[in-house]
């Protein structure tokens, strides 16, 4: 918080970051290697700081009340941290911690794998989740977007994940 940048992982792995706040910060709040968010890549074997894991993908986050819907795709087995951004900033930031998941676990509803290849995200296969989070304090504002990070059963932490605008589902 309050930084040029949130967090900057130069360099080792099995670095875990999670259940954070984030605000206040000028570009990125968390970096692998440099500055900004780099694209997934096919397969994601990379070698560099925490491997630079593959973020998580968001294809949609709605809302009905305190509950929030979100779908995605991430690695197998990974764990999904969720983050509400609720500034209006260029740069999401995650002030609000919603809580953590594992894709394939009892509470996961989607099965699957599907494949994405996008200018913004890279291309991938990965395996499908679909999660719910109670929201602390109430239902989320109106333009409040979503964001989430994945860390591996070795500590490896990804970037944050391109946020998605909640979609309100009593609008419907």
């Amino acid at each position: 918080s309050y930084n040029a940048e949130g967090i900057v992982i130069a360099e080792g792995d099995g670095i875990r970051v999670g259940e954070n706040r984030w605000h206040a910060n000028v570009a990125f709040p968390l970096a692998l290697g440099v500055s900004g968010a780099g694209p997934n890549d096919e397969g994601d074997m990379d070698v560099g700081p925490n491997t630079l894991l593959n973020r998580p993908v968001i294809t949609s986050a709605r809302f009905e009340g305190a509950q929030i819907f979100v779908d995605g795709l991430v690695a197998e087995g990974l764990t999904l941290h969720a983050y509400l951004a609720t500034r209006a900033d260029d740069v999401p930031q995650g002030d609000t911690y919603l809580g953590v998941r594992i894709e394939g676990s009892v509470d996961d509803t989607r099965e699957g794998r599907a494949r994405y290849d996008d200018d913004a995200l890279g291309q991938d296969e990965a395996a499908l989740f679909g999660f719910v989070f109670i929201t602390p304090g109430g239902p989320p504002g109106e333009g409040t977007r979503l964001i989430a990070t994945a860390t591996d059963r070795e500590g490896n932490t990804s970037e944050f994940s391109l946020p998605v605008t909640l979609r309100d589902l009593s609008a419907d």
